[in-house]
């Protein structure tokens, strides 16, 4: 590696070696790291030597705080000291010849030299994944690794299972999860740091293509066993007022989808408490301190043993589908095309976190995970309001992404239903 960084850096500066030095090319000691007498005076030696000191670690820090924006958080994430991470970025500097940041007071920025850095150092860090994967191809399924980033709900409640069964399948393939909320995810998968990422919703932003969006998921509104809600299916949307709703952090798919869909529909409610994490929402709904709406995969299993009760807004229904992300520039591996394909059965089949396919499609719970019943295509009188379409142009099949389904008095303030193609939920989400 340090011998094309040398011979680049070399032939950008249309350095020049002595007829000499070209006759021993074979031998010459400027690549065994040795001063070369031989070379012209029109050759400057320092670029060579300074190119040498380049190294895949010095490129990995210099994203890794490019991306922080922090010597400190990029630390943290590399597990390296400060001091040791600004060493790297001043060798690296020092063999470009150029400031590759700006010093602020509690951050950093890059300068113009380190933008056209980090895309290069990008693109490089995809090459060589898809070297390392194109040779562990060779080998088949039979041996290889897959690194997955999901964001909370799909991450704990619906990848297991899945990846239980992948293991059965392949076990000779090394499995890695990465949990974090989706804007970290997607990030991720940008930077070619996961070869498939799973999160609740995304923006097709540059550098990442969608290659599922099928698997379902519904909210549903979450109360104690014995709350005065608890005896019916359903509660008449105005009733929220009556108790504080608890709600995810800012940045959430979960908070995003319920928010915009009480919001379009004209359903006011109570602020609660906001929590982080959605086994947090489920014991401060066991603890009285307001209800909740989650999805059906995370309760599953409090509902099946009658720890909480799950029920819906008459006339709306909190409908989405969990996306399927890659690098859009990256080979997809034969581990991530099986992984791919894995998760388009599950999609048919409407199986997700705890549905073991019983017939219909029912889990423990008794809840329905089938794509008909969470599109709601049994829901009669019903309709839907708006199908929203997957919002990457390239996904081959357009899947859907998220539903406000409505019926009944609620149609009146509906979600309004966003043109082909444009639906863009907010980053962050999980």
């Amino acid at each position: 590696m340090g011998h094309l960084l040398a011979w680049i850096v070399a032939s950008a500066s249309g350095a020049r070696a002595s007829p000499d030095c070209r006759d021993r090319a074979a031998g010459c000691p400027r690549f065994s790291g040795q001063r070369c007498d031989k070379l012209s005076s029109e050759v400057q030696i320092d670029p060579i030597r300074k190119s040498r000191s380049m190294t895949l670690r010095q490129f990995e820090v210099f994203l890794a705080v490019a991306r922080a924006r922090s010597f400190r958080r990029a630390g943290e994430a590399l597990h390296l000291s400060q001091p040791a991470l600004s060493q790297h970025v001043r060798e690296l500097e020092t063999a470009l010849g150029a400031r590759l940041f700006d010093r602020l007071p509690r951050s950093v920025a890059l300068t113009d030299a380190g933008r056209v850095l980090a895309e290069h150092a990008t693109r490089l860090f995809v090459t060589l994944a898809d070297a390392r994967q194109a040779i562990q191809d060779l080998q088949g399924l039979e041996r290889g690794s897959l690194t997955i980033g999901a964001s909370t709900t799909p991450g704990i409640y619906v990848l297991p299972r899945l990846l239980g069964a992948f293991r059965q399948r392949y076990p000779g393939i090394q499995l890695t999860l990465h949990l974090g909320n989706s804007e970290g995810i997607e990030r991720r998968v940008r930077a070619s740091e996961l070869d498939l990422g799973l999160v609740g919703g995304h923006q097709a932003c540059p550098g990442e293509a969608c290659l599922n969006a099928g698997l379902p998921d519904e909210l549903r509104l979450v109360v104690p066993p014995r709350h005065r809600w608890a005896s019916g299916r359903e509660v008449a949307p105005e009733r929220l007022m009556d108790e504080p709703l608890l709600m995810r952090e800012v940045g959430s798919a979960t908070r995003e989808l319920t928010e915009r869909t009480l919001r379009a529909a004209g359903v006011r409610y109570r602020d609660g408490l906001v929590l982080e994490h959605p086994e947090a929402i489920k014991q401060a709904v066991l603890a009285g301190l307001g209800v909740a709406f989650l999805s059906i995969h995370t309760v599953h299993g409090e509902v099946a043993t009658g720890r909480l009760h799950a029920l819906r807004l008459r006339g709306l229904r909190l409908v989405r589908h969990f996306h399927l992300l890659h690098h859009e520039a990256r080979t997809l591996s034969a581990s991530a095309r099986a992984f791919r394909e894995l998760l388009d059965t599950a999609s048919a089949a409407g199986l997700g976190a705890g549905s073991p396919g019983r017939a219909r499609h029912r889990n423990e719970s008794g809840l329905d995970l089938s794509p008909a019943m969470i599109s709601g295509r049994r829901t009669a009188p019903g309709r839907e309001a708006g199908r929203p379409l997957c919002p990457d142009p390239r996904h081959p099949r357009r899947a859907r992404s998220a539903t406000a389904v409505v019926s009944g008095p609620a149609r009146r303030g509906t979600v309004a239903a966003p043109r082909s193609g444009t639906f863009r939920s907010r980053r962050g989400r999980s």
